[in-house]
C-alpha cells in the first residue's frame, strides 16, 4: 500500500546581484584572481547589493590545500543606500575566501526569502619578515 502526502512545492527564491565588488588596502597586491595581503592590514570590500539598509553577517571560510574549509571567521558587514561595506583585518596568515556559496548556505539556513548571485574574492594573507 503507498500513501502519498501532500505535494511539494519548490519555489525559486529571488536571485539578489552582487555587483561593482571592490576590494581595497593599504599593503598588498592583487596576483591573477588572489589578494596577496600582510597579516593585520585593514581590507575594505564594497559592493553593491540592493538590499535594505542594515547589518549583513558574513563568513570568510579559511581554506587549506585550496579546498578543504578549516574554519570561519565571521564579520559584520553594513549596508546603506544598496552599498554594502565590510571592513576585516586577518590576524594570521591564512586562505580565507568570502563568497556566495558560503553566505547563501547562512541564508538557507535561517529561512532568508533570498539568496546572492554569485561571487569568490580570495585572499593569501602572509606574515612579514
Amino acid at each position: 500500500m503507498q500513501i502519498f502526502g501532500e505535494p511539494t512545492i519548490v519555489t525559486e527564491l529571488p536571485i539578489v546581484t552582487v555587483s561593482n565588488v571592490n576590494v581595497t588596502y593599504t599593503t598588498g597586491q592583487l596576483v591573477g584572481n588572489i589578494h596577496w595581503v600582510p597579516v593585520n592590514t585593514i581590507i575594505t570590500i564594497t559592493a553593491d547589493i540592493p538590499l535594505p539598509d542594515g547589518v549583513f553577517m558574513t563568513m570568510f571560510e579559511v581554506m587549506v590545500s585550496a579546498t578543504e574549509v578549516i574554519k570561519d571567521i565571521r564579520r559584520p558587514a553594513t549596508i546603506t543606500n544598496g552599498v554594502m561595506t565590510l571592513e576585516v583585518k586577518f590576524k594570521e596568515s591564512g586562505n580565507p575566501v568570502l563568497s556566495s556559496k558560503r553566505l547563501n548556505k547562512g541564508l538557507e539556513i535561517i529561512g532568508a526569502p533570498f539568496r546572492l548571485s554569485d561571487f569568490r574574492i580570495e585572499f593569501d594573507i602572509y606574515d612579514e619578515v
